[in-house]
């Protein structure tokens, strides 16, 4: 008669427990960080499509401001109709007309 422990049955079905778990730990952990990196790079491709360029434009409008304010030559925005938009500050001083909008149209 031989005698087998309740150990020795069990160890196999202990052994595959404990490598199907790690195994299912290592799936979900895989998957989020797939998702993460996807995640990632969508918002680096938005950052780039949308809030760079706005970026740059607000940087433009700062030399486009700075560059017309203190020119020496008189610049003036117009509309269509010939009604004066925006006026540099050189422009302001030769005729005299106040910066507010409206008032030199």
């Amino acid at each position: 008669m031989a005698k087998v422990d309740e150990e020795e049955v069990h160890a196999p079905i202990r052994r595959r427990s404990i490598t199907l778990g790690v195994m299912v730990f290592l799936l979900i952990f895989s998957a989020g960080a797939i998702v993460f990196h996807l995640w990632r790079r969508r918002q680096l491709r938005f950052y780039r499509r949308d809030t760079r360029p706005r970026s740059e434009r607000r940087a433009l409008l700062g030399h486009y401001d700075y560059l017309t304010r203190f020119a020496n030559d008189i610049i003036l925005l117009t509309n269509e109709k010939g009604e004066v938009l925006e006026a540099n500050d050189r422009a302001i001083a030769t005729y005299g007309y106040p910066r507010e909008k409206n008032l030199w149209g």
